[in-house]
């Protein structure tokens, strides 16, 4: 099996991706065209009161928790020369 994270891809590309898989193996392959989520919106009088709950169950929360973003991996795989 095959896989192909084609976001960053041209439709051109995406094709000569499928064709040399399909010319290479008999076995089924993906596509992944994942968009990425826009930022959330935030409501930060809820988070507060959410905050305020969970310090009664464990360690204070602090304001910038919320903050986190999920690391970007791109630029390491680019750099690897592995297709995103």
């Amino acid at each position: 099996m095959g896989a192909c994270g084609a976001l960053p891809m041209q439709p051109n590309e995406m094709e000569q991706w499928s064709a040399e898989v399909r010319a290479n193996s008999d076995g089924p392959f993906q596509i992944n065209l994942r968009v990425p989520d826009l930022p959330p919106l935030r409501d930060y009088q809820h988070e507060a009161r959410v905050r305020d709950f969970l310090s009664s169950w464990g360690p204070a929360v602090t304001e910038k928790s919320g903050d986190a973003r999920p690391p970007n991996f791109a630029p390491d795989w680019v750099e690897a020369h592995m297709p995103i």
